[in-house]
């Protein structure tokens, strides 16, 4: 539950606040995960690199803090 938060929080934070508006429009109009996915891929060129970067570095830190 926490990397998913991080992931998403992370996410955010890349596509700025233009990109969370467009994000809370495509949830608002109840779109399709293929279209989410997409979107994220559009803002975030290389998406799934990302969110791999993203759960490497959190693993690093949850195996330094233990």
């Amino acid at each position: 539950e926490a990397l998913l938060k991080r992931v998403f929080l992370d996410t955010m934070d890349k596509i700025g606040d233009d990109g969370v508006k467009e994000y809370e429009e495509l949830l608002d109009k109840e779109a399709k995960q293929e279209e989410i996915e997409a979107f994220f891929e559009k803002k975030i060129p290389g998406y799934n690199v990302f969110v791999r970067e993203v759960a490497e570095k959190f693993k690093e830190e949850m195996t330094k803090n233990l």
